[in-house]
């Protein structure tokens, strides 16, 4: 009984302890290892009877459990009680660690451990506060490449290499290869060749500790065409020999059957097969059956190319070839000589073909109706034309060739040259001559490049214009005489003095002498100036030139009057003679205009042919010469003093105006008079104040320059 009172109370005192929500939390929470898809945690338990584990995926835990619910644990990941689509209970019991599995490689999970009181339908959480870590599985991933996942079956051979990413590089990995028709292989890169065509699908399995990852890719091995083709046996003339021109007048032309096949890809079709045919001659073609026609004789090879394809991939490809044979045409054209064109008079062509192969037949149509069957011909036409002319030859083994032309029976040329005078003086003059005919060859006394005439050649000159004209040959003669200009040189321009005359001479040398005064002496008597000329003539020819008489006087000299100038001005002298020479006191030299600045005495003697003359001016610069002084009173009452208002200076009054205080003009300066006495409508002014204007010309550096001053005066008695 003692020990019934014992339970009873025990468990009740249990139940009470299990309804209390844990006041301890879980602590020390680590990772005790990691690897691709699996971790294990520890930790030291709080004071709760239990406690679960959360486990999210790519983000911290965003949950708390609610208390009186129980939760179902799996230590694979995703398969125990959801919060989620990325939350899981991974663990609920009693226990310090828990080892899980079903993690994805290479991501972050976020751990999280609650401690609870409780059983049966009742459960209190601590929630408050709790242990948190996150971890980051390790990385297995793998891939490989192939070197040339397209191959023909004849001759494949595919390099595998692999490309392994891994978290812990210290760990071994294992390779599993299946080159998808049962075959394996170990080692990291292998190498290998498929004995049939097919789409093979070629997988790679790594693994380390706890680590696996695969990856698969389609290599292909395709079969290999098969390449012919045939000439086709429906033509008359479709043989591999053929004349470059067949008997019946027509081209050669050579026509081709494909007979090519393919295999096929298990599990897939051809998208396109491409076909190419290389005629040899540069030209191509992409039709199943074809046919060419070729333009120069010779042998050819003939090549079918065939190429299989998948997704715009190329495969395989193969190639079959026959040659085939153009005859050349027994038309040799370096053997075939005749005449193309001849004038009507006497014309004789020759039609030749020089060949001694006796086995050729010729067909000669010389175009006006006449024709010949012989190598070699003469024939000559009977009137003016254009005339087509043919030749066809047959080989003895029938290939033919011909050949069409025309010739031209042309008249007479008419060359004529016009523009050429039949006397010229002599000069260096062009003249430009015309002719009838273009194309020709000028000759003798001209520009044989341009045709122009130049009558430098004293005497007769003899022009020739020779032409062809499409065999016709001409030549034109005209003459011209080319006579002696009487050139002679009259002498420079003169110069003489005024009242002198002086007389020009020429030499006539034969011929007539005109002077422009209608003198016809060898000589002239001149004494005024003026323009002259003199004229030879001889025959036809005339010389003609002329000189200038200018007449001057002896030099003369004005410098001006002694000049008071201002400090600072400029005195401008301009002495000018004609061809004169001048000698200044102060050593200046030369004539002109001169601009003196300093006080003293110039003086400059001139000469030239016909006199001297000179001249002096003494100049003073004063720095007040040029002030205006201007007084402020004056009066005008008799005594000789002071009687009348006028400004002074070395300057030039222009203008005096005077005013009384009510703005009245009382006095205007006329006629050069600027000075007031002191009346104004003849009666004297009272005395008071009255006002001025004055304007003057101010001498500065050579120039007068205007300006004014204005004031006060006062008139007293």
């Amino acid at each position: 009984m003692r020990n019934l009172v014992f339970i009873v109370l025990f468990l009740t005192n249990l139940k009470i302890v299990q309804a209390q929500t844990p006041t301890l939390a879980a602590s020390n929470l680590a990772v005790v290892s990691t690897y691709c898809s699996q971790t294990t945690l520890s930790w030291t338990n709080g004071n709760g009877n239990g406690r679960i584990v959360v486990a999210s995926k790519g983000a911290a835990n965003a949950i708390t459990p609610a208390n009186n619910s129980y939760y179902l644990a799996n230590d694979s990941f995703g398969i125990g009680h959801a919060f989620s689509a990325n939350q899981f209970v991974v663990y609920n019991g009693t226990g310090t660690s828990v080892v899980i599995d079903n993690l994805e490689t290479n991501t972050t999970y976020y751990f999280a451990v609650f401690e609870f009181n409780g059983g049966g339908s009742v459960f209190n959480f601590r929630t408050s506060s709790y242990p948190e870590i996150n971890v980051t599985t390790k990385n297995l991933a793998v891939s490989f490449s192939i070197n040339d996942p397209y191959q023909c079956q004849r001759g494949n051979s595919f390099n595998f290499t692999s490309s392994v990413t891994q978290t812990d590089a210290s760990t071994a990995v294992t390779y599993n290869w299946d080159f998808g028709n049962g075959i394996k292989s170990t080692v990291a890169n292998p190498t290998y060749s498929y004995p049939t065509h097919k789409i093979y699908n070629v997988g790679l399995k790594v693994s380390s500790f706890r680590c696996k990852a695969e990856f698969y890719k389609p290599d292909t091995v395709a079969p290999m065409p098969v390449v012919s083709f045939e000439l086709f046996n429906d033509s008359l003339y479709n043989a591999a020999t053929q004349c470059y021109t067949r008997p019946d007048g027509q081209n050669n032309q050579f026509w081709f059957k494909n007979k090519s096949s393919f295999g096929s890809l298990v599990g897939a079709t051809w998208d396109y097969t491409f076909i190419m045919w290389r005629f040899g001659d540069g030209v191509t073609d992409n039709s199943w059956n074809s046919s060419h026609s070729y333009s120069i004789p010779g042998t050819y090879n003939v090549k079918l190319v065939a190429i299989g394809s998948k997704n715009n991939i190329e495969f395989c490809s193969d190639s079959f070839s026959l040659v085939m044979t153009v005859l050349p045409s027994p038309f040799d054209s370096s053997l075939l000589d005749y005449d193309s064109v001849k004038c009507i008079v006497g014309n004789v062509f020759d039609f030749n073909y020089n060949s001694t192969n006796s086995l050729f037949n010729y067909s000669w149509d010389f175009g006006d109706g006449t024709k010949s069957n012989v190598a070699k011909n003469v024939h000559s036409y009977a009137s003016i034309g254009k005339y087509k002319m043919s030749l066809s030859i047959t080989d003895d083994i029938g290939c033919t060739g011909s050949y069409v032309d025309s010739v031209r029976v042309i008249p007479q040329p008419v060359n004529v040259i016009s523009g050429l005078a039949g006397n010229y003086c002599q000069s260096a003059i062009e003249y430009n001559l015309t002719t009838t005919l273009t194309g020709g060859q000028w000759l003798g006394d001209v520009n044989t490049a341009t045709g122009k005439f130049i009558p430098s050649k004293l005497g007769l000159n003899t022009i020739g214009y020779a032409v062809n004209e499409n065999g016709c040959k001409d030549t034109a003669l005209v003459t011209a005489t080319v006579n002696e200009v009487p050139v002679f040189e009259i002498g420079a321009d003169t110069v003489i003095c005024s009242g002198t005359s002086f007389t020009k001479r020429i030499s006539p040398k034969g011929a007539s002498v005109l002077w422009n005064t209608n003198n016809t002496d060898s000589f002239l008597s001149i004494n005024t100036l003026g323009m002259y000329w003199a004229q030879l003539s001889k025959g036809a020819c005339s010389f003609r030139d002329s000189f200038a008489v200018q007449m001057i006087g002896a030099p003369v000299v004005k410098l001006g009057g002694d000049s008071l100038l201002c400090g600072d001005g400029v005195k401008y002298i301009n002495v000018t003679a004609p061809e004169a020479t001048y000698t200044w006191s102060d050593g200046y030299a030369g004539g002109g205009v001169r601009q003196i600045t300093k006080s003293g005495t110039y003086s400059v003697v001139v000469t030239n042919k016909c006199g001297t003359a000179t001249d002096d001016i003494n100049l003073t610069f004063l720095d007040y010469a040029c002030q205006i002084f201007v007084p402020d009173a004056f009066s005008p009452n008799g005594d000789g003093l002071n009687d009348v208002f006028r400004a002074s200076g070395n300057v030039e009054i222009i203008g005096l105006e005077v005013y009384n205080v009510w703005g009245e003009k009382l006095y205007e300066g006329k006629d050069g008079l600027f000075s007031w006495d002191g009346y104004s409508e003849n009666q004297l002014a009272p005395v008071g104040h009255y006002y001025f204007f004055i304007r003057y010309l101010n001498p500065e550096n050579g120039y007068e320059y205007p300006q004014s001053v204005s004031g006060g005066l006062y008139l007293t008695r």
